[in-house]
């Protein structure tokens, strides 16, 4: 029963509100729940009854809701606003997934492959491994030079923005990064073409797990501060 998930959760939400009531409305905002994994269609049933609950508590403070998928940008566009002028939408941006986290150890099946190039350069691609492999990180290779691209990103971020636009909601990104195993010239190259992006499309953006596992280290040095 997704709805009395849902109360277990308001319940929990209970205890947080109540120790940070009146206490920095202005800067201090909770998210619902982090990448929910159900559908996009039963999400945007149960967000609104979940968010009834908490809401209930405390009417002044800010909330971030995102939709299914890992937040993922495709499972985004399809997620329904709620009726509240202090909730806030979030996606997480990882694209192209192949690329950001190669050799991630969390998904070995769809990240087995390294040393990809950022930007796509045929010359610099790896080979293919002999050993069996998962049909979406083949699928995806052979695809990469469709993805691999400063144009594939900010057409994946148009979507974003259009949704944003749509319904007069403020959107920002929660998550993005590269993981940090990736050479550095390839990890600045995509870290600077999505900074740029981002500040381009006036969308604000977190990296995740910064001087671990995804970083932005380096990437000043080469290319500058991006200009908004």
């Amino acid at each position: 029963d997704k709805k009395a998930e849902a109360r277990r959760i308001a319940a929990m939400w209970q205890q947080v509100i109540d120790l940070f009531r009146g206490v920095q409305y202005g800067a201090l905002v909770f998210e619902l729940y982090n990448e929910p994994r159900i559908a996009v269609e039963e999400w945007n049933t149960l967000a609104p009854y979940l968010f009834s609950l908490v809401r209930a508590k405390d009417p002044f403070r800010y909330w971030i809701i995102g939709s299914t998928d890992y937040n993922g940008v495709s499972a985004f566009e399809r997620l329904q606003p709620l009726n509240d002028a202090r909730v806030m939408y979030t996606f997480h941006f990882y694209e192209p997934y192949m690329f950001t986290h190669q050799g991630a150890a969390w998904d070995k099946a769809k990240t087995a492959i390294t040393q990809l190039p950022y930007p796509y350069q045929q010359q610099k691609m790896p080979a293919l491994p002999a050993k069996p492999l998962h049909p979406d990180l083949e699928y995806n290779y052979f695809n990469y030079n469709q993805v691999a691209s400063r144009e594939y990103m900010s057409r994946r971020l148009d979507k974003i923005v259009n949704w944003s636009k749509k319904y007069n909601k403020l959107v920002l990104c929660t998550e993005s990064g590269v993981i940090e195993s990736i050479p550095m010239q390839y990890r600045e190259n995509y870290l600077y073409d999505m900074t740029t992006l981002m500040r381009e499309k006036q969308i604000p953006y977190m990296i995740w797990d910064l001087d671990q596992s995804f970083s932005i280290k380096g990437l000043f040095e080469k290319h500058g501060a991006p200009q908004r």
